[in-house]
């Protein structure tokens, strides 16, 4: 909120932030206000849903035309909204979901995804459009990295999260093939198995059963 609020502010507005609770246990939403008809008209001419808030895919025209770094910006703005918190089911990244009532909103942002090279699922989900990014847990981490979620503080620190036992796993996988390679050509080269065990162990830090095995 404190982030829309500042570039309200550089755009010449003056805004005002409300918190409306929600329940006991749920955190308080936190409006955003801005009195100005000439602000609402320009947001409605740029494809901004208004009103009953149903998008307009011909406004939208100028987002999918634009550099891709501000293609990336509009999907993490919308991500920071929309998207479901990055999570871990099974010790792997679940896919990043999107779930709209308006099948424009929902083919919109497929074509967005897609414009960044992501490859993306559309499907109905019972009253609803669901948007999935797909493409296992390699994009799922692309996305997080590329793209991510620049106004969602919370799904921001679920992320980092989430990324961080990817990346572990990513090292780990990283250097017991590299150990298993190195094993294997000590063992072509005739370094005895005591000795492989040993220089393996050291050098990449896997366990001796781990090396045993490769061998």
């Amino acid at each position: 909120a404190a982030a829309l609020a500042f570039d309200l502010i550089e755009l010449g507005h003056a805004p005002a932030t409300y918190r409306r609770p929600r329940g006991p246990r749920r955190s308080s939403e936190i409006n955003v206000y801005v009195t100005s008809v000439a602000f609402h008209r320009r947001l409605a001419e740029l494809g901004c849903p208004v009103g009953r808030k149903r998008w307009d895919r011909s406004a939208l025209g100028w987002v999918l035309k634009a550099p891709a770094w501000t293609r990336a910006l509009f999907a993490s703005a919308f991500a920071s909204a929309e998207m479901t918190t990055p999570r871990l089911v099974g010790g792997c990244l679940a896919n990043a979901a999107v779930k709209q009532a308006d099948a424009a909103a929902a083919i919109f942002f497929t074509e967005l995804l897609t414009s960044l090279g992501f490859r993306c699922s559309l499907a109905r989900s019972a009253q609803h459009h669901l948007v999935q990014i797909v493409g296992g847990e390699d994009e799922q981490l692309r996305f997080l990295e590329e793209v991510g979620f620049c106004l969602a503080a919370r799904k921001r620190i679920a992320a980092a999260s989430c990324a961080s036992v990817a990346w572990q796993r990513r090292d780990l996988i990283a250097r017991r093939e590299s150990a298993r390679a190195d094993a294997l050509a000590l063992y072509a080269g005739g370094r005895s198995h005591r000795a492989i065990l040993d220089e393996v162990t050291r050098t990449h830090g896997v366990p001796r059963g781990f090396v045993n095995h490769a061998l």
